[in-house]
């Protein structure tokens, strides 16, 4: 599919969407070499489409970064972590989910290197944005992450934050006894909880 939509030559914000999700699919798949290159392109398309400064810009560097960050590629990853935080604080404001995704992943970066003084920050600023935001995925992910980060420092709040997750994924468990069964069994499915989030769009 990615090879047919490189050579139609139609350069559209709905084409980089597909770049993008045929991108982050070839992740999950542990074929991070072909999904840079899908990356690399609906990141230029979007820029080239929609301007510098768009949501959708945001979206593809975060994804680009996340690809650095599981290769290790820390010094390439930062800067385009940096690039789609300041984006979506401006375009979304300082209270958007979207925003509360960057701080996260920017954490986490700062957490790999054991630069937990800035990545501290961070995860509290997401966390503050999540409180209200009724979003249990990226609640339980940010969730889950500070309770890692806090488990040798200080336990009793890693406590605090894992009884958290937990909480909101039972409080998600609850909600499911209302829908259909294939809902409830993909939800219960062995899966590896992501701590990076991925921008889809």
């Amino acid at each position: 599919m990615a090879a047919q939509l490189a050579a139609s030559g139609t350069d559209t914000p709905a084409v980089a969407v597909s770049f993008n999700d045929v991108a982050l699919i070839l992740q999950q798949m542990g074929r991070t070499a072909d999904a840079e290159p899908l990356h690399r392109r609906a990141l230029a398309i979007r820029e080239k489409a929609l301007g510098p400064e768009h949501p959708n810009v945001a979206a593809s560097l975060n994804n680009l970064a996340e690809l650095h960050q599981t290769q290790g590629r820390y010094a390439e990853a930062e800067p385009l972590f940096r690039r789609s935080l300041v984006i979506r604080e401006k375009a979304l404001g300082a209270e958007h989910l979207d925003l509360a995704t960057s701080l996260n992943n920017l954490a986490l970066l700062y957490r790999a290197q054991g630069r937990y003084a800035e990545a501290e920050p961070l995860y509290r600023r997401a966390y503050r944005i999540l409180l209200n935001a009724g979003e249990p995925r990226l609640a339980w992910t940010i969730q889950g992450n500070l309770c890692t980060f806090y488990a040798k420092s200080l336990p009793d709040l890693a406590i605090f934050y894992g009884k958290q997750a937990v909480n909101t994924l039972q409080s998600v468990r609850n909600h499911l006894k209302t829908t259909d069964v294939t809902t409830q069994k993909a939800f219960v499915a062995p899966s590896r909880r992501p701590t990076i989030i991925s921008s889809a769009c």
